[in-house]
């Protein structure tokens, strides 16, 4: 089993860092989750510390709350301010994301929108 193993990696068929890299860019682009989440993600996958840290390294927590509010924010058109706030930090704390990136997204969002003119038909 060991030799096999070492003979996995020495051909770089068998390599953590290019997956956990491989892993956050996909996750990045397609599917966007907290810094959190993805290391969990890892570790089920069997990707030790480290190696998923490293993978992790300079991922913008900030910046993945954004863009998974975007993609959520259709579906809130039109709620009140509570409504809003309440299903927002949900979606976002579902996706792994502390309560204070969560916080700030979901205002800076509510925010937004509240600036927004109305488009009449």
């Amino acid at each position: 089993m060991e030799e096999t193993v070492a003979r996995l990696k020495e051909s770089r068929l068998l390599d953590d860092a290019a997956f956990a890299k491989a892993w956050r860019n996909s996750r990045e682009r397609h599917a966007p989750r907290s810094r959190f989440m993805i290391r969990q993600e890892l570790a089920q996958r069997g990707v030790r510390g480290e190696v998923a840290e490293n993978a992790l390294e300079g991922l913008d927590e900030e910046e993945m709350a954004q863009r998974v509010a975007a993609k959520f924010l259709r579906r809130l058109s039109g709620l009140d301010r509570r409504t809003f706030h309440t299903r927002m930090m949900g979606y976002l704390r579902r996706r792994g994301f502390n309560y204070r990136t969560s916080a700030d997204t979901t205002q800076r969002l509510w925010t937004e929108l509240s600036k927004a003119p109305e488009v009449s038909d």
